[in-house]
C-alpha cells in the first residue's frame, strides 16, 4: 500500500453543489463501500413504432444492454418500457450495441428472451409512462430510506434545452421536470441518476436536486455540450446501435486494469489488478470522482478518438465525492466483463477502406477525424457546386439524391440525440432503398434545412461579417470551428461559450421557425452559424446589438413567410428560389449600407 494518499482534482465535467465548502483536490482512493441490496429504476420511451432501430431503437439497446448487465443485483428492481421487447424482437428482429465499424454486442434477440437473461420488464402506455415512473420513483425512494439502500435510477429517453426528460413518446414537446422528480422522492434518499437524455447535464447542476447524477450531455443550448451522442447508422441495415456514453459506462465497468495502480506498482505486480476486486483495499478503491475521471479516461482511451466532443456531466450528492464509486453510484458489484464478453458478438463486415476512414476507435491509426465524405470544403468551388446540384435536384424532385448529398453535409450533426432518427432515415432511404413511404417527409426536411441555411448565408453576406471557415452554413463544421477559432484568438472557451450564450439568448426566438411535425426536429444550424460569424467579427457590444437587431427584424419577415407556407401550402411546393428572393428584397430596404449590391443575385437557389 502507497504511504502517502494521492490527491487529484474536480473531475472535468463535475459539478459542486457547495463550492465554498469544498477542497480544492480529492483523494483518488479510500475504505470500500459495497451494498447489495441496491434498488433499481429504469424506463426508456420509444413505443413500438418510435422503437424502429432507424429511429430511435438506440435508446432500446442502452435500456436492455444495462438490463443484461445488471440482471440478478441489488434486491429488487423495476424496467418500464412503452414497447413489449417480444413485439420488437418480432419487428425488427435483434438490437444491438456499439460502434457499427468494431465488434457489436447483441443485448435483445428472441434467444435471449426464451433462456431468460434479461430481468422482465413492465409494459406501460406511452402516455402512462411519466405518472408510472414517479410512482415507482416515489415508493422506491421511501423503500430505499427505509432500508438505507441506494437507489439507482436510469432514464433512457430524448431530452429537451429547459431539462425536461422526454419519457411520454406521443409529447415531444414536455416531459418530466427536475421539480416534478423532486416532489415524489424521499428527502433523505441515497439516489443517483444516470440519463443518456440531452441537456441532461441540468440535472446535475440544478441546486434543486441533491442527487448523484452521471449524464450523456451538459446544460446549454449549444453545438457543444447540450446534446447527447449515439453510434452513427451502420452501414448494413442503418440502425443506430446505442449511444456512446452507455458505451463508455460499460468499458469502464468491465476495465481489467486499475486506474489506481501507478507505474511503479504496476511494474511489480505479475498481474493487474481490477478497478474493484472481490476483496478491495483501501488504496485499490477508486473513489466517486476517480471514477468519473476513468469514465472519461475510457472514453478517450478505449471508446472514440472525439472523446473531447463528449460532454459529460457528474454531481455527487451532498458533495461526497471522496466517497467509494460503489457506495455513491449504488452500482451494484458484478463480474461485468464476464458478462459482456458472453454476449453474442456481431463484427463488422464492410468495407475496409470505409472502416479506416470513418471507424473512429482509438485504436484506428488511419482515421482522420475530417472525412471527405462528410464534411465541406472552401466556399468558392466545393460549396457553390453543392448548392447548384441541390437545387437542381429540389426543382425536380429528385428525393433520393436531395437525400444523398444533405447526407453529406451538416457535419458534426448526425449524431446528436434528436437528429439520429432523421440521420437512419436518409441513409435507408437512399442507400438501401427502404422506407419509400418517407419521400414526402424527406422532401419537407431536405427543402426546409436547406432554405434555412441558405437564409443564414444570406445574413452573413449582407451584414459583412466573417465567414466562419469559409464554409457556407450547411457544410460549416462547428468542431473545428471552435478550435482553430480558440487557437487565433488565444481565446478560452469558457470565453467564447459566454459570448455564445449571450448572442444565443438575443436570437433564439428569431431563428425558431415555425414547421411542420414532418419537416424533422428542430434545426439550430443556422443560428448557430450565425452566432460564430459574429463573435468572429468582434465587433464592439453597441454595434453587435444594432446588427442582432436588425437581424432579428430580417428574421420576422423569414418567419411570416414560413408561416405561410406552413399553415397555407403544407406541401412546401415552391422552389428555395422564391423564398430567398422574397426574403432578400424585403430585407435591403432596412440593412446596412455595406451590404454587398449583388447579395441577392449571389444566392445560387
Amino acid at each position: 500500500m502507497a504511504s502517502s494518499v494521492q490527491k487529484e482534482p474536480l473531475v472535468k465535467g463535475g459539478h459542486r453543489r457547495f463550492p465554498d465548502k469544498l477542497p480544492s483536490t480529492f483523494t483518488s482512493s479510500t475504505m470500500p463501500c459495497i451494498y447489495e441490496n441496491t434498488i433499481i429504476l429504469a424506463a426508456t420511451h420509444p413505443s413500438i413504432t418510435s422503437a424502429n432501430q432507424t429511429k430511435d431503437g438506440w435508446f432500446i439497446s442502452d435500456f436492455y444492454a444495462f438490463n443484461y448487465l445488471l440482471k440478478g443485483q441489488g434486491q429488487e428492481q423495476k424496467w418500464l418500457t412503452a414497447a413489449d421487447p417480444e413485439k420488437l424482437v418480432q419487428k425488427y428482429g435483434p438490437y444491438l450495441h456499439g460502434n457499427p465499424y468494431e465488434e457489436r454486442k447483441t443485448c435483445l434477440d428472441r434467444e435471449m428472451l426464451d433462456r431468460n437473461q434479461l430481468t422482465p420488464v413492465t409494459v406501460v402506455h406511452s402516455s402512462e409512462m411519466i405518472r408510472e415512473f414517479l410512482d415507482e420513483a416515489k415508493r422506491a425512494s421511501e423503500l430505499a430510506k427505509r432500508t438505507q439502500a441506494p437507489l439507482l435510477l436510469l432514464v433512457f429517453c430524448h431530452g429537451l434545452p429547459n431539462h425536461h426528460l422526454c419519457l411520454d413518446d406521443g409529447n415531444k414537446s414536455k416531459g418530466l421536470s427536475i421539480v416534478r422528480l423532486k416532489a415524489f422522492l424521499e428527502p433523505g434518499a441515497r439516489i443517483t441518476l444516470v440519463t443518456t437524455a440531452c441537456y441532461s447535464g441540468g440535472w446535475a447542476t440544478t441546486p434543486e436536486l441533491n442527487t448523484t447524477t452521471m449524464a450523456a450531455a451538459g446544460v446549454k443550448d449549444d453545438p457543444y455540450e447540450g446534446q447527447s451522442d449515439a453510434w452513427g447508422p451502420s452501414q448494413s441495415i442503418g440502425r443506430a446501435c446505442g449511444s456512446i456514453f452507455a458505451s463508455t459506462i460499460f468499458q469502464t465497468l468491465s476495465s481489467v486494469t486499475s486506474p489506481m495502480l501507478d507505474t511503479r506498482q504496476s511494474s511489480q505486480s505479475s498481474h493487474q489488478e481490477s478497478l474493484q476486486p472481490d476483496q478491495p483495499t483501501g488504496q485499490q478503491t477508486l473513489t466517486y470522482n476517480s471514477f468519473c475521471q476513468s469514465v472519461l479516461d475510457t472514453c478517450q482511451n478505449k471508446v472514440t478518438r472525439l472523446s473531447e466532443y463528449q460532454h459529460f456531466t457528474f454531481s455527487a450528492q451532498d458533495d461526497a465525492w471522496d466517497f467509494s464509486w460503489t457506495g455513491r453510484t449504488g452500482i451494484p458489484l458484478s463480474y461485468f466483463e464476464d458478462r459482456w464478453k458472453a454476449l453474442k458478438s456481431h463484427p463488422y463486415t464492410g468495407p475496409e477502406d470505409m472502416r479506416a476512414l470513418r471507424n473512429t476507435d482509438p485504436q484506428n491509426p488511419i482515421f482522420a477525424i475530417r472525412d471527405p465524405n462528410q464534411t465541406g470544403g472552401g466556399q468558392s468551388g466545393e460549396d457553390q457546386n453543392i448548392i447548384e446540384t441541390m437545387t437542381a435536384h429540389i426543382a425536380r424532385g429528385r428525393t433520393k439524391e436531395m437525400a444523398r448529398i444533405f447526407h453529406s453535409t451538416c457535419p458534426g450533426d448526425w449524431t446528436k440525440g434528436d437528429q439520429v432518427a432523421l440521420s437512419c432515415t436518409l441513409f435507408c432511404f437512399y442507400q438501401l432503398d427502404q422506407q419509400p413511404e418517407c419521400a414526402g417527409m424527406i422532401q419537407s426536411v431536405i427543402r426546409f434545412r436547406w432554405e434555412a441555411a441558405l437564409l443564414a448565408d444570406l445574413i452573413v453576406e449582407m451584414f459583412v461579417l466573417p465567414v466562419p471557415r469559409q464554409e457556407i452554413c450547411i457544410m460549416w463544421d462547428w468542431h473545428f470551428w471552435l478550435n482553430e477559432y480558440q487557437q487565433k484568438t488565444s481565446t478560452s472557451r469558457s470565453e467564447v461559450m459566454e459570448r455564445w450564450s449571450t448572442i444565443s439568448m438575443a436570437l433564439e426566438d428569431s431563428f425558431n421557425f415555425p414547421c411542420l411535425e414532418q419537416q424533422g426536429p428542430r434545426f439550430r444550424r443556422p443560428m448557430y452559424y450565425v452566432i460564430a460569424a459574429l463573435i468572429e467579427a468582434e465587433k464592439p457590444e453597441d454595434e453587435t446589438t444594432a446588427i442582432i437587431d436588425a437581424i432579428r427584424e430580417l428574421l420576422k419577415d423569414a418567419q411570416a413567410f414560413q408561416n405561410h407556407r406552413v399553415y397555407e401550402n403544407t406541401e412546401v411546393q415552391r422552389t428555395g428560389r422564391e423564398w430567398l428572393k422574397s426574403i432578400g428584397r424585403r430585407a435591403r430596404k432596412s440593412l446596412s449600407p455595406r451590404r454587398r449590391a449583388s447579395t441577392t443575385e449571389s444566392v445560387s437557389c
